[in-house]
C-alpha cells in the first residue's frame, strides 16, 4: 500500500505490540545519521558501494555513444535500466568474477526483455554500446539514467 513511512512506522512500532520495546530503544539509540543512512539505502541506485575500478569516467567517444543510443532504445529505456541495475547489484557480490575489462553487453544481454527473451535478441538492444566495459559501468549507467529521465519528461504525452 501507499502508506507514508512515518504512518507505517508509527502504526507498527509506536502504537503496535512493539511500542514498549521500540520507544525505549529508538529514543536511546536512533540518531539522525541512522535515518540518513536508511534514506540513502532506499533511494540509492546501488552504485555507492562498488569498487572504484567500476567507476572510471567515460571517454568522450563512449559518452557520445550513450547519448546517441537513448533515443534509439526509446520506450525500452526503463526496462534496460532495470536489467542494468541488476547487473550492477551483482557486482557487489563477493562471488562476482566480473573484471573491469569485460564488456557490459556480454552480461547485460542475458537480462530479460519485455517478451521474456534475452535482451541480446531484442532488436532495440543492438543500439546499446557494444564496447562499453565494466570499468565505466557506473558512469555509463548514471548518464543513461539521466538522459532517459530527461527524455521521458520532454516527450509529448500520447493521450
Amino acid at each position: 500500500p501507499n502508506l507514508p513511512l512515518f504512518s507505517y512506522t508509527k502504526a507498527l512500532l509506536l502504537d503496535g505490540e512493539y511500542s514498549d520495546i521500540f520507544e525505549k530503544a529508538a529514543f536511546k539509540k536512533v540518531l539522525l545519521c541512522h535515518l540518513e543512512d536508511f534514506w540513502m539505502l532506499i533511494t540509492s541506485d546501488g552504485t555507492a558501494s562498488l569498487p572504484e575500478s567500476f567507476k572510471v569516467p567515460l571517454s568522450r567517444k563512449m559518452k557520445k555513444l550513450i547519448e546517441d543510443c537513448v533515443p534509439l532504445i526509446g520506450k525500452n529505456c526503463d526496462l534496460l535500466l532495470g536489467e542494468w541495475k541488476k547487473v550492477i547489484s551483482s557486482l557487489s557480490n563477493s562471488s562476482s568474477n566480473v573484471q573491469p575489462s569485460m564488456k557490459v553487453v556480454d552480461h547485460l544481454g542475458y537480462g530479460t526483455d519485455e517478451n521474456g527473451g534475452d535482451l541480446i535478441e531484442a532488436d532495440w538492444f543492438r543500439h546499446f554500446p557494444q564496447d562499453l566495459i565494466f570499468e565505466n559501468v557506473v558512469e555509463a549507467f548514471l548518464l543513461f539514467k539521466k538522459l532517459s529521465q530527461t527524455r521521458n519528461t520532454t516527450e509529448p504525452s500520447h493521450q
